[in-house]
């Protein structure tokens, strides 16, 4: 196990450009740049292609730039502040990561909309300490992308559409995770549907998906909890369409 040195707050710092994602003559990330991918809750895909066949294209497009573009800085800024280290033998120093992000509305070639982003990180970075290239903390990055990063993600999805598209979340079904109740676009998910990989116009990388496999079979589980408990009459979930808030949206976040 690595052990961590410098102070708190050390790593709240600018990330350095990996590649110019936006320059269709490069050659993309790095051979072995780990592409973190960012996937929304289905309905907030299912909500735009809503929009987009028909009234309400403006909000639509004020969210897909400034509105979104506040949701990726935030992933970037997060994952720099909690896993912005290099490791060095047995210590973990923090470091200047090396990102670059990209946000696609499809997978590919498919053409169901599939909102999600990509924040590549490069497997090297610069010591601020002492100015030296090293390794990247990847395991401490993977710790930090479930326990803090998707969260933060989450939170300010959650913050944004609400403000910019004027939808409310709630838990579609027992034990599922929120999605967008408000409009009613939850209704017909199963919990099935698949959110998909990109590989990008450059083809794979070594990818890390968020939500996780692990992440999903775990709320699939919760379902099937729920499912029983209230088959059992232990249950007191609320349906979407009763007022019950999510007060976890209202708490602060900073990076």
């Amino acid at each position: 196990m690595l052990v961590q040195r410098g102070r708190y707050g050390d790593t709240r710092v600018e990330t350095r450009v990996l590649f110019d994602a936006r320059d269709p003559a490069c050659t993309g990330p790095p051979a072995d740049a780990v592409d973190v991918q960012f996937r929304t809750p289905l309905t907030v895909s299912l909500l735009l292609e809503r929009y987009l066949d028909g009234p309400g294209v403006e909000p639509v497009v004020g969210f897909l730039g400034a509105g979104y573009r506040e949701v990726v800085a935030a992933t970037v800024h997060k994952l720099q502040f909690v896993a912005g280290y290099v490791a060095d033998g047995s210590l973990s120093w923090p470091a200047r990561l090396e990102v670059a992000t990209a946000a696609h509305l499809y997978n590919n070639i498919e053409t169901d909309i599939r909102l999600h982003h990509h924040l590549w990180v490069g497997r090297t970075a610069v010591a601020l300490h002492d100015g030296t290239r090293r390794s990247v903390d990847l395991d401490g990055m993977r710790l930090s992308l479930a326990n803090v990063v998707w969260s933060t993600y989450l939170r300010t999805l959650h913050t944004v559409t609400t403000r910019d598209l004027g939808v409310s979340w709630r838990s579609p079904r027992p034990g599922a995770g929120a999605e967008i109740t408000d409009p009613p676009v939850h209704v017909g998910l199963t919990g099935q549907e698949d959110l998909g990989i990109c590989t990008a116009p450059w083809g794979p990388r070594e990818t890390w998906e968020q939500p996780t496999p692990e992440d999903l079979a775990f709320q699939a589980e919760q379902e099937r909890i729920a499912a029983r408990n209230i088959a059992l009459g232990r249950s007191s979930w609320v349906p979407p369409d009763q007022p019950r808030p999510l007060t976890y949206l209202d708490e602060p976040d900073s990076w």
